[in-house]
């Protein structure tokens, strides 16, 4: 029995000027599941950012007892991102 994927969000991060990491929770096989979107303060332009370029990601190695990882972003998100 095969079940279908389904996307997942994790909760909004708001950018500060500072942060670069952004750790999700939900669970994952490889780093390419996941794609992180940066959405303009005023919330009208979203630009989806790019893996190995723009952030890495790392998984946790027990997805199933602590399902997620860590996005770390090449530069911080501006205020309000």
């Amino acid at each position: 029995m095969t079940l279908p994927a389904s996307p997942r969000k994790s909760d909004v991060v708001l950018g500060n000027g500072a942060t670069v990491n952004v750790p999700f929770s939900f669970k994952v096989t490889d780093p390419s599941e996941v794609q992180l979107i940066q959405t303009s303060a005023d919330g009208t332009t979203n630009t989806t950012l790019v893996q190995n370029s723009d952030y890495t990601i790392t998984i946790n190695p027990d997805q199933v007892n602590t399902p997620g990882g860590l996005a770390v972003l090449a530069v911080a998100g501006a205020a309000g991102t």
